[in-house]
């Protein structure tokens, strides 16, 4: 009998010895498990896209996770999302779905330059046609700032010979031009002087902020750009000097009232 006694003893503090340090073990695990994130996180960062711009702030690390705010525009719409992501190594994933929209954003950090974002479920409050998607530069860096864009870059001419002598007919008025070219399209010349035209404007901008470009293989150009409440025309053909294309005149047709001046 007092064997047997002696035997249950040893197993009963065999068995509880055992469960202490398996407790002990995966207490430690769960530790280990949550990695601080790394600061470089930690900062502004910039999407320079034309006309798409956006802007990602995270302030604050709290352990295994980063506060962000991010602000995105496409012309004159615009979007705003806050909120924390969850990191694990070099990943970090914010998940909302308040409000009936299942907002899924992934960030993935690339040393301390770049932050590429992935959205990819839900609109996460963004007005029509904006995105958060993209490269966001480390606005400390020279590159954030991005290079100025031209009616070249942008795809309105095909030549920086067609960009010099448009630049030169408009003067000071070219940003004008730039700055009114987001979504650009291609349109029917009415006046068969077999121009390629181009018709551009502004999200959610369109009556304020648009222009028209007319350039035929000889470089002969018709353009106009809405100035206030004003449409500036210029061209380099004696036979138009005084008096718009059939083409501007149509597509003018939403702002009449603005008053043409010939420069």
């Amino acid at each position: 009998m007092r064997i047997y006694i002696l035997i249950l003893l040893t197993v009963i503090t065999y068995t509880n010895c055992t469960d202490k340090n398996e407790t002990t073990t995966l207490t430690s695990a769960a530790k280990t498990a949550i990695q601080p994130a790394s600061t470089n996180w930690l900062g502004k960062w910039e999407r320079n896209e034309w006309q798409n711009e956006s802007t990602l702030e995270i302030k604050t690390i709290n352990k295994d996770s980063i506060v962000f705010s991010i602000s995105a525009m496409s012309g004159g719409h615009m979007g705003d999302v806050e909120g924390t992501a969850v990191v694990y190594k070099n990943i970090a994933t914010y998940l909302n779905a308040e409000d009936g929209d299942t907002c899924l954003i992934v960030f993935t950090l690339s040393g301390d330059s770049v932050i590429t974002v992935d959205q990819k479920q839900g609109l996460c409050y963004a007005g029509m046609g904006v995105w958060y998607s993209g490269k966001y530069i480390n606005a400390k860096l020279p590159s954030a700032k991005g290079q100025p864009e031209t009616l070249l870059s942008l795809g309105i001419f095909d030549t920086p010979y067609q960009d010099s002598l448009f630049r030169e007919l408009v003067g000071d008025n070219y940003d004008l031009f730039v700055n009114s070219t987001q979504l650009s399209s291609e349109t029917e010349d009415l006046d068969s002087l077999h121009t390629t035209v181009t018709a551009s404007g502004v999200r959610g901008l369109f009556t304020s902020m648009e222009n028209i470009i007319m350039i035929d293989k000889a470089n002969t150009i018709w353009a106009a750009v809405i100035d206030g409440n004003e449409v500036l025309y210029f061209t380099n053909s004696s036979a138009y000097k005084n008096k718009l294309p059939q083409t501007i005149e149509d597509w003018r047709e939403s702002f009449k009232e603005y008053e043409v001046v010939y420069k």
